[in-house]
């Protein structure tokens, strides 16, 4: 099976986007997207954010773009209507699915710009080969200007470990976290689950249009010893401000 986790950037690069993911649909079982937006093109909000470069209906355009892929939506998490996907491919029978708040929306303020943060984790289980699989998608607390611990990290990282300890079967955990890897929030997943980051020596999962003070780590892909991976590796596709990852398994 191949899964690909990407932040798209609120959909930014639209279109390299859309041809990233025209590109990798036919070899890819199971995407899982960051900042992803569903308002409807004529809203208010979709007015404003398409200032700044958000589209706002990013999520049906993907969809529309995945034909024989199954979509999975998870609620907001950010006033900037924020979301997570999975597309799954239609061959994968999903039997469960869901969301889980993992932090609650706090007020942050940028360049003079206030609006609210917070964080979730999204999932879907099914049968595999080898029993049941489940796959979670996050978009980690973000602190302005920092990818160290916080309160809201640390809690964050129990709440995966808890979630994943109740689930039955392998699991793989994905998402940009928004996090360093020598945070206390990091050891806490790499003592549960491999670390591919880690694991395969990754330099940086940010692209050039990433500052260079802005860190050159966020994104992971955690997975338990029940998974068997052939293969992993950062695309070098600049589509984002953060680098797809790509896991092969079974």
């Amino acid at each position: 099976m191949r899964l690909i986790s990407l932040n798209i950037w609120h959909g930014r690069r639209y279109q390299q986007i859309m041809d990233f993911i025209s590109h990798n649909r036919r070899s890819t079982d199971i995407f899982c997207f960051q900042e992803v937006h569903n308002q409807r093109a004529g809203s208010v909000h979709a007015v404003q954010e398409n200032a700044n470069g958000i589209v706002p209906d990013i999520y049906n355009r993907i969809q529309a773009g995945l034909r024989g892929f199954s979509g999975h939506l998870s609620g907001e998490y950010s006033s900037l209507h924020e979301r997570l996907a999975i597309m799954s491919a239609e061959s994968i029978e999903v039997s469960g699915e869901g969301e889980l708040l993992l932090c609650r929306q706090k007020k942050v303020v940028v360049d003079g710009n206030a609006f609210s943060e917070g964080s979730r984790l999204q999932w879907v289980s099914f049968e595999c080969e080898d029993g049941q699989l489940t796959i979670a998608n996050v978009h980690g607390f973000w602190v302005p200007g920092s990818k160290d611990d916080s309160q809201e990290s640390i809690l964050q990282s129990e709440k995966i470990i808890e979630f994943l300890r109740a689930r039955d079967g392998a699991t793989i955990l994905c998402g940009d976290l928004n996090l360093s890897p020598q945070t206390r929030s990091i050891a806490m997943l790499d003592e549960r689950m491999r670390n591919l980051i880690n694991e395969y020596g990754v330099s940086t999962t940010r692209s050039s249009f990433t500052p260079p003070e802005k860190g050159r780590y966020a994104d992971y892909i955690f997975v338990s010893r029940k998974v068997n991976v052939k293969n992993f590796k950062v695309m070098k596709d600049e589509v984002s401000d953060h680098l797809p990852l790509l896991l092969e398994f079974y």
